[in-house]
């Protein structure tokens, strides 16, 4: 619903809805530890919109329209095109078949909640990462 009811405008950093309908940047928030950007507009704009119904960020009871994303949300939508593509989609089969079985057997045969780090090139790489692949 989000991609046909309301579109992003990067540069003004506003959504706009199909009815033309800005919902404008109110400010950043730290919201259950996770800094959030805010969107919204008053819904008198919306009462007479004819998909106010089909509409996600739409609240009837509080007569408002908010948007609530986190900061890094450019981040995710450029991981989620990149995860897309033929390669990611080959990455993904090889790391589901090598690394996550040992990580699955050590959280749920052997009851590890939290592994500790090894050193190794001065970057720290979980140790059942170190030993499932291939150096």
């Amino acid at each position: 619903m989000k991609e046909r009811t309301l579109h992003t405008h990067p540069e003004g950093d506003y959504y706009e809805c199909i009815n033309g309908i800005r919902v404008t940047y109110t400010g950043t928030y730290l919201i259950n530890g996770y800094w959030m950007k805010q969107y919204d507009t008053t819904g008198k704009n919306c009462t007479e919109c004819p998909i106010k119904d089909e509409c996600f960020a739409y609240k009837a009871k509080q007569k408002r329209v908010i948007i609530k994303e986190t900061v890094e949300k450019p981040f995710y939508d450029r991981m989620h095109v990149r995860m897309e593509t033929r390669k990611a989609k080959r990455l993904m089969k090889v790391r589901q078949s090598t690394v996550e079985p040992v990580i699955g057997t050590l959280v749920n045969y052997l009851g590890i909640k939290r592994a500790q780090a090894a050193r190794l090139n001065q970057q720290e790489i979980p140790l059942p990462l170190c030993f499932s692949q291939r150096f």
